[in-house]
């Protein structure tokens, strides 16, 4: 599905008014948006709109790893009900995937119980 001929997407237009990126400090031209916080620190990705940041595509794709980080960090001490643990496995899930050395580094001979006395301490 293409767009109408001569009609900016929202990134263009966004790109357009803001050209410089956010994150390298105008080092590079801003090519995409990059949601600030991440989409993945909400439960279930809803983040209020308009929190978003002119970025280079260098800047962009090189925090993946970390905002999945934070977002599975954060939920640690979080569970109010299924939604919020459905979410919590879908981030793990896509952690181990993505960051595998991670993900093994932090079940290193680590029950869940040492593990939160150790964020209680």
């Amino acid at each position: 599905m293409g767009e109408a001929k001569g009609k900016l997407s929202a990134t263009q237009k966004f790109v357009e008014e803001f050209p410089v990126c956010f994150f390298c400090g105008g080092k590079r031209a801003s090519t995409t948006r990059e949601h600030m916080p991440p989409k993945s620190l909400f439960d279930n990705s809803h983040r209020p709109d308009k929190l978003v940041m002119p970025a280079c595509k260098q800047c962009n794709s090189g925090t993946s790893t970390a905002d999945l980080t934070a977002a599975v960090v954060s939920r640690w001490h979080y569970d109010i009900g299924e939604s919020e643990r459905l979410d919590h496995r879908r981030l793990v899930a896509q952690m181990r995937k993505q960051a595998p050395a991670l993900s093994n580094e932090w079940g290193a001979n680590v029950g869940k119980e040492e593990a939160r006395q150790h964020l209680r301490k």
